[in-house]
């Protein structure tokens, strides 16, 4: 018995030295810059049978010490970081080993996608084919608060500290994307955790899949391994007179495959206005004005998010995101008409309107993402479901005695359905190619009759975007092949198809570390929305009316840029000549009876040039001072009926901010615009102070606190529109003078990353 045990005990020896728990330790850095990569992510494979215990390297020197992990010999170590060629390290032990010490473990940049890696001081950028990207590393994370703060720490991007509106440099719309999931629209960038942030992308030239509103998209990509536990945030901002509110509060809860967020936003604007209109008759020397103004109009929209990320492996992911919004609109009115007649003043019966709006829309979004067996290869598909109820009451009364009744109501359903793939056909070439298919069905009523503007629209396009780099240059050439069918319910408008294809060409260098060169041709379209499409009419008062076009085509737009860009710590500038010329134009023509009684529509009537020179970025003076400066300098031209106008002029938005001691800050920002043209007329030249402030950053807590005063000099807006019988000068005041403050906290609960069993297999799903 005694030499049995002796041998069971000899037999079992080794698998008792080599099958034991051990302490494993190092440091992820980058091979070029020796700086650490924070977040990224330490894999120990069992060999034999493909289980894996997963961890991040999680605090800003990107270290790693995990403990009492379960481990003998034939296991292996991947150590991986997006944008990096993962590395893997065969585990060796000796018996009774307790610890494994890597030191410092260097990772390659990934050369089959990024063309280049600079680190300016201590920001990472990678400029892609197709894209810039920003990593973001512990470094700005100790230095930020918030999503918005991260963005707004990026040169290209700019984020206005008060409402939080967000968009590139030198770009009118800007889209916001998560893990590029396209829902229809912006998402809420207080709604995203900045600890799962791995990177921002900053895409100037959109791909051919993007709606064509939008002129630059920003991709939040988020790590898949999500913190976990449970972090939320309250922002809000609130003018101390109650004209203004906008509150967010949001949770977001992390497990090891899933994401989860809820959130409420409402949005509250209470500022009143007056307006005034005089309609000049220069053949009868007869002129009809009115003097309107607006107290306390009350607007509220109430905001339910819900998204849930799944990553059902590696490399499968499923997203589902809904956004369902109520809006409300109660606003009374009061007009002062006056009749002049040779130089008489007569006034007329005064009148009110009250006007009523409720909006329901509904978005839903379901999205799919394979990573392909290819490194950078991977097929997507995005539904989405979109619905909207909304209806606009308006009481129109004279001397306070009521006389007619606007009840409008509009229902609009709508699927957006979209397949693509993209394909690495090498270290320097990228293809990708996908098909969309919209479909909408539109219905209207007004004051319960049903009057004949439902429509259906169905729209289809196929596309392809090849990004190739040759010889020093990168090449983007992209072309969407689209249908377009309108058909409606009454049989008296006829359907409305159009073909169609939009090519894109783009051709870039990268001159050196700081210097990059674009030029980019694009060809796109522009649908007119629901409504402009109506053909009925709208009374708005006893001389003004709207009627819709069944008739209207979508324009079409050349866009031709050169564009420059300059890179470096202090400075980055961004330089774009352009030239626009769009046909078809769908613009808002007015028109007058010898009475002065007013008619709007919607026409293709107009043809429009717009060009110059555009300059945006951001400069850093001393270290504390930092200036953001948008400028265009333009020509304008309309074109219509024969008759040509011209126009130049220029428009600076301009942001400052001043960093002091202790976390505190103050800054201002506020635009000049130009005379504008508009196709029947122009624009008077208007500017406006929007905001000063002063801010603390309470780092440790997490807390932002903003005290700002808004609206310290706006001007007048005056319009001027010019027709054949009548001359229109239109004023309007806004008043949005008042303190203002924003406070911003993020609170989180969550157990460390570590060393933690993952039920998967890692080998099996990478293939």
């Amino acid at each position: 018995m005694k030499r049995l045990l002796l041998f069971l005990f000899l037999f079992s020896l080794p698998f008792y030295l080599f099958s034991q728990k051990m302490q494993i330790q190092g440091s992820v850095i980058d091979s070029l810059s020796r700086e650490p990569l924070p977040y990224a992510t330490i894999q120990v494979v069992d060999i034999n049978n493909n289980n894996v215990f997963a961890g991040i390297a999680s605090d800003s020197l990107a270290s790693f010490n995990f403990q009492s992990v379960p481990i003998k010999n034939g296991y292996k170590m991947l150590v991986s970081y997006v944008g990096y060629q993962p590395k893997e390290i065969p585990l060796s032990l000796k018996p009774h080993q307790k610890s494994l010490n890597f030191g410092f473990i260097a990772l390659t940049p990934n050369v089959n996608l990024i063309n280049e890696v600079q680190v300016t001081g201590h920001r990472k950028v990678q400029d892609l084919l197709d894209r810039t990207v920003y990593v973001v590393d512990s470094t700005i994370l100790s230095k930020t608060i918030g999503t918005p703060d991260i963005l707004s720490s990026f040169p290209e991007i700019m984020v206005n500290p008060i409402t939080l509106e967000t968009k590139i440099k030198g770009k009118e719309n800007s889209l916001i994307l998560i893990n590029g999931i396209n829902t229809g629209r912006s998402v809420d960038i207080r709604s995203i955790n900045p600890k799962d942030i791995e990177r921002i992308e900053v895409i100037t030239s959109p791909p051919s899949s993007v709606d064509v509103d939008y002129d630059g998209v920003i991709n939040i990509v988020l790590k898949q391994e999500s913190s976990k536990g449970f972090w939320g945030n309250v922002d809000a901002t609130l003018m101390a007179n109650g004209r203004y509110a906008d509150t967010y509060t949001g949770a977001v809860f992390g497990w090891k495959k899933m994401r989860l967020n809820i959130a409420y936003s409402n949005y509250l604007r209470n500022n009143s206005w007056e307006t005034s209109e005089i309609r000049n008759n220069p053949t009868t020397n007869e002129t009809y004005s009115t003097a309107g103004y607006c107290k306390n109009p009350f607007e509220l929209t109430h905001n339910f998010i819900f998204n849930l990320d799944y990553f059902v492996s590696p490399n499968d992911f499923i997203n589902f995101s809904t956004n369902n919004s109520l809006e409300g609109v109660d606003k009374n009115i009061y007009y002062t008409p006056t009749r002049i007649s040779n130089g008489i003043s007569t006034p007329l019966a005064p009148f009110s309107i009250q006007n009523t709006t409720d909006y329901f829309i509904g978005n839903y979004t379901v999205f799919y993402k394979r990573n392909l067996a290819k490194e950078g290869n991977s097929i997507s598909a995005n539904i989405n479901l979109h619905y909207m109820d909304g209806g606009e009451y308006c009481d129109f009364s004279y001397e306070g005695a009521p006389t007619h009744v606007n009840d409008e109501n509009g229902k609009k359903k709508s699927i957006n359905m979209k397949v693509e793939h993209i394909n690495q056909l090498g270290k320097t070439t990228k293809l990708t190619v996908g098909a969309q298919a919209y479909y909408q069905v539109f219905s209207g009523t007004l004051s319960g009759a049903i009057l004949g503007n439902d429509f259906s629209n169905q729209r289809y396009n196929i596309y392809a975007d090849l990004y190739l780099g040759l010889k020093g240059f990168d090449i983007n050439l992209g072309l969407k092949a689209e249908r377009n069918a309108m058909e409606f319910s009454n049989s008296s408008h006829s359907p409305n198809t159009q073909h169609a294809l939009f090519p894109t060409i783009i051709l870039s260098r990268q001159i050196n570390n700081t210097n990059r060169i674009k030029a980019e041709y694009r060809r796109t379209s522009y649908y007119p929305s629901a409504w402009a499409f109506s053909p009925y009419r709208i009374d708005i008062d006893s001389m003004t009316a709207f009627i819709g076009n069944p008739k209207l085509d979508p324009s079409t737009r050349n866009a031709y840029e050169l564009s420059h860009s300059y890179r470096t710590r202090p400075i980055t500038f961004n330089s774009t000549l352009f030239f626009y010329k769009t046909n078809k134009f769908v613009s808002a023509i007015t028109s007058y009876d010898s009475k002065s009684f007013k008619t709007t529509t919607y026409e293709n009537s107009t043809g429009r040039i717009f060009t110059g020179l555009r300059l945006s970025g951001t400069a850093e003076f001393f270290k504390f001072i930092n200036v953001e400066p948008d400028i265009q300098l333009y020509y304008e031209e309309y074109k219509r009926d024969g008759v040509v106008r011209e126009n130049t002029t220029y428009t600076v938005d301009l942001s400052i901010s001043i960093g002091l001691p202790k976390g505190f800050a103050i800054g201002g920002f506020g635009r000049y615009y130009g005379k504008r043209l508009s196709p029947q007329g122009y624009a008077e030249p208007n500017y406006s102070l929007d905001a000063v402030y002063i801010m603390k950053r309470f780092q440790k807590q997490n807390l932002f606190l903003y005290i700002a005063l808004r609206g310290l000099t706006v001007s007048k807006e005056t319009d001027y529109t010019f027709d054949s019988n009548i001359n229109e000068i239109h004023t309007f005041d806004h008043d949005t003078y008042g303190l203002a403050f924003r406070l911003s906290y993020l609170f989180n609960k969550g157990k460390q990353q570590r060393m933690e069993k993952v039920n998967t297999f890692f080998e099996s799903d990478k293939k």
